[in-house]
C-alpha cells in the first residue's frame, strides 16, 4: 500500500438526475435510475447497456453494482462513502467493500471479492477511512487481463493498493489532476478469478459547491447578513478577489437573473 437495509426504494434529490459511469476506462453519461429496483441499479450488465446505449456488438460483463445500495439510502438522507476496504495481494486486486454513512449511521454494502485461479493468492485487507470533509473523486487502475492496482483518489489524498503490473491509467496521477467536480457514489466491477475490472458511478458536485453561496444570498436578502467590503486595489490585481467581487455582485441582482445564471453553473437546474 502506498500511503501519502432498509428496503425503502424511493429516491430523493440526494441522487442527481444525471450520473456518470466510468468502466474499463470509458465514461458515459446516463439518466439516473428513478427507482432502486430497476435493472440498471441492481445489475452491472444492465447498467453498462443503459449507459452506453448501443454496445457495438459486445456483450457487457456480469458483476457487482452498488448503485442500488446508494439509491436506497438516498430516501433516508444525505449519503456519503465513509470507508473503502480493498482486498489485494502484492501483485493483484481481488475485490472491494464500501461502507456508507447516512443520518449518522453506517451502512455496509455487500463484500465483492474473488480469489482463485492463476491470479489467486494470499489476500490482505487495506481499509481507507474518509474524514468528514473527504469524498471519493475517482478510482484509477493499472490493468491488463485483470486489475493489478487500484488507486483511490479523494479530494484530500491518493492511495494505491496492489501491484505495479498492467498498463497505467490514461489519467496518470502525476500528470492529470484529480477531478474534484464529481463525487463517486457507487462502485461497480467484474471478476475473472480475481478482480477483472472496477468502475465508478458519479454525480456532479456543482450544487454541493454553490449551495452555501445560495444560502448566503438568502441571508443577505433577509438582512440577516451583509457582504464583506472588498479592498479596491486587491480587486484590481488579485484574481481571487475578482472572483469574490463577481459573486458579491451576483448577490445583488434580481431573482430571475440569479436563477438564470445558476442554470449555467449547476447541471440539471432549470432557469425558470
Amino acid at each position: 500500500m502506498t500511503t501519502n437495509t432498509n428496503t425503502n426504494t424511493n429516491t430523493n434529490t440526494n441522487a442527481s438526475s444525471k450520473m456518470f459511469l466510468r468502466f474499463d476506462r470509458k465514461e458515459h453519461v446516463f439518466a439516473a435510475p428513478t427507482d432502486a429496483t430497476v435493472p440498471e441499479a441492481t445489475d452491472l450488465r444492465a447498467l453498462i447497456t443503459a449507459a452506453e446505449g448501443e454496445t457495438q456488438g459486445h456483450r457487457p460483463p456480469r458483476g457487482f453494482n452498488d448503485l442500488q445500495k446508494y439509491l436506497t439510502l438516498c430516501s433516508e438522507g444525505k449519503v456519503d462513502i465513509r470507508r473503502i476496504t480493498v482486498f489485494h495481494s502484492r501483485r493483484y486486486c481481488m475485490g472491494v467493500k464500501v461502507v456508507y454513512s447516512c443520518n449518522g449511521n453506517l451502512h455496509i454494502a455487500d463484500t465483492h471479492v474473488s480469489n482463485h485461479g492463476y491470479y489467486g493468492g494470499t489476500t490482505r485487507e487495506s481499509v481507507l477511512n474518509f474524514a468528514d470533509d473527504e469524498y471519493l473523486c475517482e478510482v484509477r487502475t493499472r490493468q491488463g487481463d485483470i486489475t493489478d492496482q487500484i488507486t483511490i483518489c479523494t479530494n484530500k489524498r491518493t492511495v494505491s493498493f496492489g501491484g505495479a503490473g498492467g498498463s497505467p491509467d490514461p489519467r496518470d496521477v502525476s500528470k492529470t489532476p484529480v477531478d474534484l467536480t464529481k463525487r463517486v457514489v457507487a462502485l461497480v466491477g467484474s471478476f475473472h478469478g480475481v478482480l477483472s475490472r472496477i468502475g465508478t458511478v458519479s454525480i456532479l458536485r456543482n450544487w454541493e459547491i454553490i449551495s452555501d453561496f445560495v444560502l448566503v444570498r438568502e441571508l443577505v436578502e433577509s438582512n440577516r447578513a451583509s457582504p464583506k467590503p472588498l479592498n479596491a486595489k486587491r480587486v484590481t490585481f488579485q484574481n481571487v478577489e475578482k472572483e469574490v467581487a463577481v459573486l458579491q455582485e451576483l448577490m445583488k441582482v434580481d431573482t430571475g437573473i440569479f436563477r438564470h445564471v445558476l442554470s449555467f453553473l449547476i447541471a440539471n437546474v432549470a432557469s425558470d
